[in-house]
Formats: structure tokens, C-alpha cells, sequence
């Protein structure tokens, strides 16, 4: 069979004809329904061989980095592998919702999406006001649910970032700040780093506006931030917070002989 003939053969395929309807029938150029045939195929391709363990179901929920106030239909969604399932640990109903709620809600963390509470109440088929109802009592144990809500700062409570320095100042590790919080260690450890800059500077006398410009912060987490250090250092904490600025005064250290290792290569080049 010649050339010619392959390409008449591979032609009368699927993917052809969804092309030309897209064309003749959407309006759409040839580029761009290239373009769309292509993305429908790698789509398919993607979810066909995504596999899922007993228990497990496939989701599709908002992404994480999405504002608040934008709507459901415009927002980026990605899809993310759910653990619905799992062995009875003989503690009760209440406790194990509890835990499907915080495990659910951070695997989606994890996945990088963000599961509402309408989701869990779905997911879960319970009541919504059932799963309010968990969340505040995982949050008077000082678990956050990373909810859409909590993530995103959408509505009152306060900021996941000051509740993730102050669980730090209180001695918690970066792994009971993970589990507490759905934040990874790098997003924790970013977190610490800026608190500690905004600390590092007070200390040295600087204005907020100041520590602003200087760690590229915005006015209202710099707030936000002197309010929490000066309310710990004021109740005892003084030993903690030397602690991070301990840490802190290493990191530049470290950054400094970097950059000075960097110039002597430099000299040789």
C-alpha cells in the first residue's frame, strides 16, 4: 500500500470527523480545531489509564489558588483521587466522620484541589449542617480542614497563615503543623520564613512600611504578623520566637557564604 493510500485510510478515523464537524458545523479554523481534537484525545488518553484502589473514587473540584467571590463555573478544576472507604477503627460514627472529613479534605489538598463543604456533604451523604457541625469540633482541637473555605480565606475566621506561626511558636513540629493544618512542610517552612523576616526587622526598629518594602509583604500580613509576635513575646514565649530568629539568622548565614562561594567561581571564570 503506497503513501497515499495510508494517509486516505488514516483519514477516515474518528478524530477526522469530529475535525470537520468542528469546522463545517461550529465555525471553528483549522487550527483550532486541531488544537481541540488534540486536547480531547490527551484528555482521554489521561483518564482512561488512571487507575483507583477499592474504596477510592475520582473528583473533580475547584483548584487551589482559585479567589473567592469568583463562580463555581469559571474556576479551574482538577481531579483528584479520593479515599471514601476505609476499615472501621471501632472509635464510633462520630469520630470516623471526623476523620473522613479531615482526610478527605486533604487528600483533595494534597492533589491540589480543594474540596468545599457541599462537596464533603456529597461525597460523604450526610446533612451540610453535619458537616459544620465536625468541623468546629476539629477546630477546637486545633485541626483545620482545608476546605475551600479555609484555604481560600473565604469568610470570618482567621488566617490560615497567622494559625500556621502560631502553631510553630507553640513548639509544634512541621508534621503536626501538616496534619493540623493540609499545608505542606515547604508551604510551612515559607510561611516561618517570612514571619521570622517581619520579626527579624521589628526587632531591628524598622517601620511596618518599612518591613513591608523589605520583605516584599503586604501591609495587612505585616499587621497581622508584628500583632502575633508582640502578643507571644508578651506571654512567655520569648524563648520560641528567639528560637525562629535563631533559625532565621542561619538561613542568611548560609545564604550569605552561598553568594560569597558564587563570586569566587565567578572570579575564576
Amino acid at each position: 500500500m503506497n503513501t497515499q493510500m495510508v494517509e486516505r485510510v488514516r483519514s477516515k478515523s474518528p478524530e477526522q470527523a469530529l475535525y470537520r464537524e468542528l469546522q463545517d458545523d461550529y465555525g471553528l479554523s483549522r487550527v483550532e480545531s486541531r488544537a481541540l481534537v488534540g486536547r480531547i484525545i490527551e484528555y482521554q488518553e489521561n483518564n482512561r489509564h488512571a487507575k483507583r484502589e477499592e474504596g477510592q473514587i475520582f473528583r473533580w473540584v475547584v483548584a487551589v489558588g482559585e479567589p473567592p467571590g469568583k463562580k463555581i463555573s469559571d474556576c479551574r478544576l482538577v481531579r483528584v483521587k479520593l479515599t471514601i472507604s476505609t476499615k472501621s477503627n471501632g472509635l464510633g460514627t462520630i469520630v470516623e466522620r471526623e476523620a473522613a472529613v479531615h482526610r478527605l479534605s486533604l487528600e483533595s489538598y494534597e492533589q491540589g484541589g480543594t474540596l468545599s463543604q457541599e462537596d464533603l456533604s456529597d461525597i460523604l451523604k450526610i446533612d451540610p449542617s453535619t458537616v459544620k457541625r465536625i468541623i468546629r469540633r476539629l477546630r477546637k482541637q486545633n485541626i483545620i480542614v482545608p476546605t475551600r473555605g479555609t484555604i481560600e480565606d473565604i469568610g470570618p475566621g482567621i488566617s490560615h497563615k497567622t494559625k500556621i506561626i502560631e502553631f510553630l511558636i507553640k513548639g509544634y513540629t512541621y508534621d503536626e503543623v501538616r496534619i493540623f493544618t493540609g499545608h505542606s512542610a515547604a508551604s510551612i517552612e515559607n510561611y516561618e520564613k517570612r514571619f521570622v523576616k517581619v520579626a527579624h526587622f521589628c526587632r531591628e526598629g524598622r517601620k511596618p512600611n518599612e518591613i513591608r518594602v523589605l520583605t516584599d509583604t503586604s501591609e495587612g500580613l505585616v499587621r497581622d504578623y508584628l500583632k502575633l509576635f508582640w502578643q507571644y513575646w508578651e506571654s512567655g514565649y520569648q524563648s520560641s520566637l528567639n528560637g525562629m530568629l535563631n533559625r532565621f539568622a542561619e538561613y542568611l548565614d548560609d545564604k550569605k557564604k552561598r553568594l560569597g562561594r558564587n563570586k569566587d567561581v565567578n572570579k575564576h571564570l
